[in-house]
């Protein structure tokens, strides 16, 4: 889609920086050469994540997925 002209170009870290709630997915791993973990490492590197801003991304994909509240609070609570 060339949303932006590159990775280093991605406003991940600005938006980030400005507390707006970020979650991090896969739309199309076959249409864009890419699959979730390789994202996550993209993030991570992009906005110099450490495991607990990683673990936030997570978080977030769960709470703000369409899934039953009762089943994301099972998937929070089973959280290392």
């Amino acid at each position: 889609l060339a949303a932006v002209p590159s990775l280093e170009a991605h406003p991940l870290p600005l938006m980030l920086d400005a507390g707006v709630t970020v979650t991090i997915g896969s739309d199309d791993p076959p249409f864009f050469h890419t699959d979730l973990l390789s994202d996550y490492a993209h993030a991570w590197a992009l906005a110099d994540l450490d495991h607990d801003g990683l673990a936030d991304l997570a978080v977030n994909s769960l709470v703000e997925s369409f899934a039953p509240t009762e089943r994301v609070a099972a998937w929070l609570d089973a959280m290392p």
